[in-house]
This record gives C-alpha cells, structure tokens and sequence, in this order.
C-alpha cells in the first residue's frame, strides 16, 4: 500500500502546471503532444507532420524543450520538486506506473501527464521498465532498486517453500530489521509476483486460491473468505467486491457453478457450502440414515436434529417431517430412532 500523500502530489503539480506554461508556444506544443498533457500521445512523426519538419528535428526540439523546462522547474518550483522527492523517498523510493494512471490519470488526466513528464526528466530518479520482480515505474538512483529487489526476492522465496503466509510471517523473516510495516506493504505492492489479500494473506500471483481466474477459483476464494456457507447471489456480490471480475457476475453464472461443481454441497435454499468443511450430500431422510449407520444405529430425536441442522439450514419441523415419514426410519417404545432393516431388537 502507498505511502505517497497523494493530495500533496496534487497540490505541487498546479504550481508545476503553471510554469509548464512559461514554455514558448512551440516548446510548449511539443511537450504538450508528446505527453498527452491536454489529450492523446503523439508519436515523433505525426508532431512533425504538424510543424512541417521531419521527425528527428522533433526529436531535437523535445529535447530541448525537456531541458528549458527542468531549468525553469529547478529555478521556481524547487520547495515542489522537494516535496514530491521526500514523498517518493517515503515509499522506499518507488512511485509505479500503475500507481500514476489509477490516481492521478482517471481524475485529472492533464496532471496526470504532466506528473509522467516530471518523472521522466527528474534527475534523481530512472524508470524500470522490464524489471523481472518490480513493476514499472520511477525509483530513486543509487542502491533503492537493488534493496527493493532484494527484499521482493526474499519474500518470493519465502513464499514459494511455505505458500500463502500472514504478514508477520513474512515480516520476521526480512534481512532489513528497519523494514516497519507500512514500508514492507509498499513492497508486496510495487512486486510483480506477490498479491496481498485481506490486508493479512500474502501468497505468490501464480496462486489461484488468492488470485482466481475461473468463475470455479472465484467462488472457492470467496467461500473460504467468509469462512461460512453463503446464497449465490451474495457470492456474486463478493466477487464483484472483492474486485475479482472486471463486469458484473451474473448470479445465475455462479449458481450454474455450484450445481455442476462436486466441491460444492446445496445446504438450503440457494445456499451453499465447501464440501471439505464436512458437509454430506444428498436429501435430510438420506442425512439421517447416514447418521444413523455411523452412531450405532440409534439415536434421539434431539441428537438427529442437532446433526443435521449442523448440516443443513432448515426448521426443525421439516427434520421431523422426514424422520415420520421416512420408510427407512422406525421408532421404538423409547422414542428412539433406527434403520428400519439393520436395527435389530
């Protein structure tokens, strides 16, 4: 999780926005097309179509453009350049691609842009692109990119030996003892290969039980987050809230699912349960039967209808309903139940 304030950001990007307007008209133009500061990234040789001239002269312009506006940022915007550094310095010395388009691009698209062009000329920092463990963005030259690395690497490690871990296992077992936990989320965010889930739950994205891709791994994410049985409707919703869809999942979809899916037992109306948390299948009167076989053959009314109400969300009524009228089931002077056929007397 971010570190960055980034309201503050925002904040010292006007002052940046109205300097950028200091530039000469072409300069201006230029940077403006180039970045997609007032609308879409242009390529070298479509600008160059504009202004008549080819597309290494563009190139030439762009990058002196670059240079008078750092020189015009470094003289009158200097307490701005420094905040947006420390805020970047704060967040072990990354700020993401991904990060830029999700904030800043979707509400302000200008600032947006114009944040990328900041980073792209800020001398402090380069921008990995194909880094295998961290994602792309801007760091801070000097030692962050390989420490950051370090430390994903660690991690990656340690989850592939012990598989989906809590944060303070994960926490303990980091080299960097000054690594406290809000700098340690911004690593599991910036990874390629790490998700955090819960806020609690860290595991490798090749994992499907945190990072499900099919409406099947969905499900089995959601039920085991809620630790409970749930309607299909309501696991449509959490898959929608927990962001594991792009569009909305249609209920029908996830119900179709869990019918066909044998991992899965129906335990009321519409609503399901993991198999593997020790629920049977089959009808209340098939239940019972099963209950009687594995407890002697015998049992109380109170006994049978503690069972399957574990096992099933009905009303009591109904339970007795099954046991009066099943063929399979007789009681005795006792008020006790038995298979008719295997109880013997």
């Amino acid at each position: 999780m971010s570190k960055i304030d980034h309201q503050k950001i925002l904040k010292h990007l006007k002052k940046l926005e109205a300097l950028f307007l200091d530039l000469p008209d072409r300069s201006q133009q230029i940077i403006d097309f180039r970045y997609g500061i007032s609308g879409d990234r242009q390529t070298l040789s479509a600008i160059g179509k504009k202004f008549g001239l080819s597309r290494e002269r563009i190139r030439q312009l762009e990058v002196e453009a670059k240079k008078r506006l750092q020189k015009i940022f470094q003289k009158s915007a200097t307490e701005e350049i420094d905040a947006i550094n420390r805020e970047i310095d704060e967040n072990c010395g990354i700020i993401t691609l991904e990060e830029v388009k999700k904030i800043y691009q979707k509400d302000n698209p200008r600032l947006g842009n114009l944040l990328i062009f900041f980073l792209d000329t800020e001398p402090t920092l380069n921008f990995i692109k194909n880094h295998p463990r961290i994602k792309k963005g801007w760091i801070k030259k000097g030692s962050a990119q390989d420490q950051l690395s370090n430390i994903i690497s660690e991690i990656a490690v340690y989850l592939e030996e012990n598989g989906v871990s809590t944060f303070n296992q994960v926490k303990s077992i980091i080299s960097d003892l000054a690594m406290d936990r809000q700098k340690l989320m911004v690593c599991i965010d910036v990874a390629k290969e790490i998700i955090l889930v819960n806020q609690n739950q860290i595991g490798l994205l090749s994992d499907r039980n945190l990072n499900p891709k099919t409406i099947a791994d969905k499900i089995h994410f959601v039920l085991t987050s809620a630790g409970k049985p749930l309607h299909f409707n309501k696991i449509s919703e959490m898959i929608a809230e927990f962001g594991l869809n792009g569009k909305k999942v249609n209920p029908s979809t996830v119900h179709n699912e869990l019918i066909a899916n044998k991992s899965y037992v129906l335990i009321g109306r519409g609503i399901y349960a993991l198999k593997k948390w020790g629920y049977k299948e089959g009808t209340i009167e098939e239940l019972i039967v099963d209950y009687l076989e594995h407890q002697g053959k015998i049992s109380t009314t109170k006994k049978i209808i503690e069972f399957v109400s574990r096992q099933r969300v009905v009303k009591r009524n109904t339970i007795l309903v099954n046991l009066t009228k099943s063929k399979k089931i007789a009681k005795n002077r006792e008020g006790e139940y038995y298979i008719v056929d295997g109880y013997k007397k």
